[in-house]
């Protein structure tokens, strides 16, 4: 029993000061692995020792000695746990290496040399903060489970691709809009489920342009998708209503959803997500190429509430090596409604308000519509 302590005891203790060494000592790039392995090896040896003590002291571990044991683990593995390129290096890599490809090659050897963490997810978020607008939540998202994969084959394929969408990118939407399009506007998505990318199914193809244009009532601006536009009426047994800045009965919100997707045919299929945990609401027409999007986001500020109508486009362009391709395009329309709407006074009230009018209330009106499937699921 006293042997089977001491070991104990002094396991304790040398992991404590290797946890301190740990800590407050800052290696050069490569020793923290080393380190890392000899805490693994000591802990190794430790345990082992413990075990031979238990049998010769015939002793059986109680539930606390074992989460003890357990909880040490936790924290001296925490503390060794592998970091990322930082930040400023990743910078540095680009700004030597205006080839994102050329840059990505250096990324992995800098990963290599000094055992770093798979870094991809922060030299692609740069790389897309100099070239485009917005940073959404689908992409930081979509960075980070590519980066996860620790695939090259994919990583060249993602970067290669951000490269032409960003050399070719005006010459794409000058065949879409007659009008200059803000850099903060133009952005990318990938239209297949992030959650699912695979090396195997990663398709370079599927990150597109994702261009957002506010709906206006001037005519030169005035950007249409499909049977929606600034001029758009919508009819309802209650009476007509604009669709822009709409302002008609909240009640009638669903309706108004139902007309942006389908237009005057009222029994059009429609499948609509609902995002419970992100207090959000997504919904899509029968092929799936045209959707709207309701977050928090959207209806955060009272004086800006507003609508995402996104639409896949076609786009046939002659690129900068004079080849002819075929490209799509994510057109996002963003619709002002109930502009000038009596909220309740309290900010935390005016939101849940919002919520239920926006997100809630469609779902429980339209969950009894034949022609409607729900789905429960995260929209992002």
């Amino acid at each position: 029993m006293r042997r089977y302590h001491l070991l104990r005891a002094a396991t304790v203790f040398i992991c404590f000061l290797l946890s301190l060494f740990l800590t407050n000592q800052s290696p050069a790039w490569g020793q923290k692995g080393k380190a890392a392995k000899n805490l693994l090896q000591l802990q190794k040896h430790s345990s082992k020792a413990l075990q031979h003590a238990g049998k010769t002291s015939r002793i059986v571990k109680t539930p606390i000695s074992i989460s003890v044991e357990v909880q040490l683990l936790r924290t001296t593995s925490a503390r060794i746990r592998i970091p990322k390129i930082p930040e400023s290096k990743i910078k540095t890599i680009l700004t030597d290496n205006p080839n994102p490809t050329n840059a990505l090659e250096q990324l992995w050897l800098m990963q290599e040399k000094h055992r770093f963490a798979p870094s991809f997810d922060l030299l692609a978020m740069q790389y897309y903060i100099k070239h485009f607008g917005l940073v959404t939540p689908h992409l930081n998202k979509l960075f980070k489970r590519v980066s996860h994969l620790n695939s090259r084959k994919v990583e060249s394929r993602f970067i290669a691709r951000m490269s032409f969408l960003k050399t070719n990118q005006q010459t794409i939407l000058n065949e879409i809009f007659n009008y200059k399009i803000s850099k903060t506007d133009i952005r990318m998505r990938y239209t297949a489920d992030v959650d699912n990318i695979m090396e195997q199914n990663f398709n370079a193809k599927k990150l597109v342009l994702s261009v957002e244009s506010r709906m206006s009532p001037m005519e030169q601006k005035d950007f249409s998708v499909r049977h929606v536009n600034a001029h758009s009426v919508f009819k309802t047994p209650k009476g007509e209503y604009g669709v822009y800045q709409y302002m008609g009965p909240t009640d009638l919100i669903p309706n108004l959803y139902k007309y942006l997707l389908n237009g005057k045919n009222k029994h059009a299929p429609v499948t609509l997500v609902f995002d419970e945990e992100s207090r959000s609401l997504a919904m899509y027409n029968e092929d799936k190429t045209l959707w709207l999007r309701i977050t928090p986001h959207e209806y955060a500020n009272p004086k800006k509430i507003h609508i995402h109508l996104n639409e896949y486009r076609t786009v046939a362009f002659m690129d900068a090596d004079g080849i002819t391709r075929n490209e799509t395009v994510n057109v996002n329309l963003s619709i002002p409604v109930l502009q000038g709407i009596v909220l309740p006074s309290h900010p935390q009230q005016a939101q849940q308000f919002l919520y239920e009018k926006l997100v809630l209330h469609p779902v429980k009106n339209l969950q009894g519509d034949k022609h409607v499937t729900i789905e429960r699921r995260a929209i992002f």
